[in-house]
C-alpha cells in the first residue's frame, strides 16, 4: 500500500507539472492555429523623448510610497518625458479603489502620481492593464492636457523616436511563474523571446513584458523585461529597475534608490 501511495503521488505530481508546463507554453500553439493569436492594433502611440518602462509596482496603500524612492530623481536626471507602466500598477482592484476613492480625472491621476513620488512633475503617464486580480478593468483615465495620463489596453504598440515597441504585461504569455523560472535559470528573457517568435513579429520590433518580476534584456532578439518592485513567490530578483529608451537605444537600468529596509 505504501508503494502504491507513493506511485499515485508521483503520478499526480507529474500530471500537475505537465499541466503547468502546457499552460505556460500554450502560446506555442499559435503557429498551428489551435490557439488564436491575440488581436493587436497595428496603430502605434507615437512618443517623443526619453521614455521609461516599468512594471509590477503592486501599489496597495499610500504608505507604499517609500518603495519608489528614486523614481522622480531618475526621471529628472534622465530628462524622461514619458513613463509607461506595463501592468500590475495595483496589488488588487480593491486596493486601487481604496487609494483613488471617489476621485476621477485629474484628481485620480494626481493620487497615482503622489504615491509614486512624482508630485506635480510633468512626465506623461501611460498605463497598460495587467492581470485582472491586480488592476481594475474599469479604470479608464484619459487626460489629454499635459501632463498626460492615458489608460491603454493589454497590448499597445509605441514608436519612440524611431524605436518600435510592442508592450504587454505578459500574463497571457508567461503563465503562472514560468517567466520568472526560465528567466532565473537562463539569465535572460527566454519566454519573451519564444512568445515573440510564436507571434511571428518583426525582428526589428522590440517586445517589452512585465509579469515575471525578473529583469532582463536580450538585444539580439529585441525582447526585454523591466522586472518588478516587489518579491514574487519567495524569489528576490533585482527590484526597482526600468527600461529606458533614449536616443534610439534600449537600456535596462537601476531606477530605485537603494535605501536600507525599503
Amino acid at each position: 500500500m505504501k508503494h502504491k501511495g507513493t506511485a499515485l503521488l508521483a503520478a499526480f505530481l507529474l500530471l500537475a507539472f505537465g499541466l503547468w508546463t502546457v499552460f505556460g507554453f500554450s502560446f506555442l500553439l499559435y503557429p498551428l492555429g489551435i490557439l488564436p493569436k491575440p488581436q493587436i492594433d497595428p496603430n502605434a502611440v507615437a512618443l517623443e523623448g526619453p521614455t521609461l518602462f516599468i512594471a509590477d509596482l503592486h501599489v496597495a496603500r499610500e504608505e507604499d510610497s517609500p518603495r519608489f524612492l528614486g523614481l522622480a530623481e531618475f526621471i529628472s536626471a534622465n530628462h524622461v518625458r514619458n513613463l509607461v507602466i506595463v501592468g500590475d500598477l495595483f496589488d488588487s482592484p480593491d486596493d486601487a479603489w481604496r487609494l483613488l476613492g471617489s476621485s476621477t480625472g485629474r484628481e485620480a491621476s494626481q493620487a497615482i502620481r503622489r504615491v509614486l513620488g512624482l508630485g506635480n512633475g510633468t512626465v506623461n503617464l501611460y498605463f497598460l492593464r495587467g492581470t485582472e486580480m491586480h488592476d481594475p478593468r474599469d479604470l479608464d483615465l484619459n487626460l489629454s492636457e499635459e501632463p498626460i495620463f492615458r489608460t491603454l489596453g493589454k497590448y499597445t504598440r509605441f514608436t519612440i523616436d524611431g524605436v518600435r515597441v510592442l508592450a504587454t504585461h505578459g500574463d497571457e504569455a508567461l503563465g503562472a511563474g514560468h517567466g520568472l523560472l526560465f528567466s532565473y535559470l537562463t539569465g535572460r528573457p527566454y519566454m519573451e523571446a519564444l512568445w515573440k517568435n510564436a507571434m511571428g513579429l518583426d525582428d526589428a520590433e522590440w517586445v517589452i513584458m512585465g509579469h515575471s518580476h525578473m529583469p532582463g534584456i536580450d538585444e539580439a532578439r529585441r525582447v526585454a523585461n523591466p522586472g518588478g518592485w516587489t518579491d514574487l513567490f519567495g524569489f528576490s530578483p533585482p527590484r526597482g529597475m526600468g527600461l529606458l529608451i533614449a536616443e534610439g537605444k534600449v537600456s535596462l537600468l537601476q531606477v530605485k534608490r537603494s535605501v536600507s529596509g525599503v
